[in-house]
């Protein structure tokens, strides 16, 4: 993330433009609603879908081994 802060100068009274934090390159860069991101494109209705499956899941094991185990 980079920030930009805004700072006076000495006698001109107008604000100079300083960069903190580094360039955006790197390891640390963010791909949010970039179609270069690495990795497979997952959809909100997929993950959704999936978490329901999950507790599903874990549910009929919770009633298994609760009556038959």
């Amino acid at each position: 993330m980079i920030k930009t802060v805004k700072r006076k100068t000495g006698n001109s009274g107008s604000a100079q433009r300083v960069t903190v934090g580094g360039s955006d390159k790197g390891v640390l860069k963010t791909y949010f609603g970039d179609d270069e991101a690495p990795g497979i494109k997952v959809g909100p209705t997929f993950v959704l879908v999936g978490a329901l499956v999950f507790i599903f899941v874990v549910i009929v094991m919770h009633f298994y081994s609760r009556f038959l185990g």
